[in-house]
């Protein structure tokens, strides 16, 4: 769990996230769509709504306000604006995009290619090319406003175990976004020794 410097947890979670999405007015999970590019979805409670207005996923309540140009406020609830989100870490150069093959959830057939999104991660843990996908984009996107590029180091030392290159620490120390939680890792090397 990753906190801020006063302590104060900033990771919230993904509720239930749905292949069709959740209800804008209820935010209770789509049922029945149309089988349709334009088409109408339905939710539980019998709302119609168009697939644009669709919300992909419900968000917890984080400690920290949140931008109302990359999070929607309904009835309290927070809730992503992805296509704002993507734009930004694009922009910042905190990601970028790529295209690989994937397998239609549909049909279960091999399409040729879909665009995928990364967070770039080039010399921060060692110096070498890195990238991982995107899997949870709000709570990236999160982790990115709260820190910026820090917030997502942060997040991917955790992950791995092990501390990024010294330079890396260092300028995250004079930023003072380094943690005791990261402090505690070993370094890249002391990790993939004890591995070994």
């Amino acid at each position: 769990m990753l906190t801020n410097t006063t302590n104060t947890v900033i990771l919230y979670t993904m509720i239930n996230k749905t292949v069709y999405g959740y209800c804008p007015i209820c935010h209770v999970e789509c049922v029945d769509i149309d089988r349709n590019p334009f088409g109408d979805y339905t939710c539980a409670n019998g709302h119609t709504y168009k697939y644009s207005a669709s919300v992909s996923s419900l968000i917890a309540k984080s400690t920290e306000p949140f931008n109302p140009k990359y999070w929607i406020n309904i009835d309290g609830k927070q809730f992503p604006n992805e296509e704002a989100m993507v734009a930004h870490l694009l922009n910042e150069d905190a990601a970028f995009v790529n295209t690989r093959k994937y397998v239609c959830p549909t049909n279960n057939k091999v399409q040729p290619s879909t665009i995928v999104v990364f967070i770039g991660l080039n010399d921060i843990f060692a110096p070498a090319a890195d990238a991982d996908e995107i899997n949870n984009l709000p709570n990236m996107f999160r982790l990115y406003e709260l820190k910026g590029h820090d917030g997502i180091i942060e997040h991917y030392a955790l992950k791995r175990g092990y501390r990024p290159q010294n330079r890396v620490v260092e300028n995250m120390k004079n930023r003072n976004n380094w943690t005791p939680e990261l402090e505690k890792l070993p370094t890249a090397k002391e990790y993939h020794e004890s591995i070994t």
